[in-house]
């Protein structure tokens, strides 16, 4: 039916070795895979065929079952915030407090304990509440229209906001919003597997 059959035996041979070596490209070494390793295999005969199984340690089921539960793992929470704006570090209580060259000059020259505790002192209260962030009117306009586009049930619709925002350049205020989105989502979606 697919002519296989009538090719002559030059034009097989020929065909199964391009054949082969396109499969060796294209397949992946297996990765964490140690070969340095003998693995014993033993032997089944069956009338129809041998067939060949990787010795391994036999496991009791009733140990197994009567050994108890890992504990469950903490929650992973990720959260976004700049480290820093076009090159200046924002003075968030997220970030690092920077001291001004005076004060980094005081602390080097009187290493008492006194100096420590007062810089210590200033650092606590020198910390900006959180300010928040100001978009313009089209940027909202914008994030909410790709957002519900995404969630759109059209996939050409789906697809023109990726595309739109993978493509766009002046949305660099929106990325923490579209990161807040992305980690949203993904809890909302994981919660909901489980």
């Amino acid at each position: 039916m697919t002519g296989i059959g009538k090719l002559k035996d030059e034009v097989t041979a020929a065909l199964a070795q391009d054949v082969e070596s396109r499969i060796k490209l294209i397949i992946e070494p297996i990765y964490g895979y140690d070969s340095k390793i003998d693995i014993k295999y033993k032997a089944v005969s069956t009338p129809y065929e041998d067939i060949f199984y990787e010795e391994e340690e036999e496991l009791d089921l009733f140990t197994l079952v009567s050994e108890p539960l890992p504990s469950v793992p903490q929650e992973i929470e990720y959260t976004a915030h700049w480290l820093a704006i076009e090159g200046v570090q924002p003075n968030i209580p997220q970030n690092p407090i920077s001291l001004n060259k005076e004060q980094n000059y005081i602390v080097g020259l009187n290493d008492d304990s006194d100096s420590i505790k007062n810089i210590k002192d200033l650092e606590q209260n020198n910390t900006a509440p959180l300010v928040k962030h100001v978009l313009s009117k089209e940027h909202q306009l914008y994030f909410e229209c790709v957002k519900d586009s995404l969630f759109s049930s059209n996939a050409k619709i789906q697809m023109a906001a990726l595309d739109c925002v993978s493509s766009d350049g002046g949305i660099h205020q929106l990325v923490p919003y579209f990161i807040q989105l992305i980690s949203d989502l993904v809890r909302i979606f994981t919660l909901f597997l489980n």
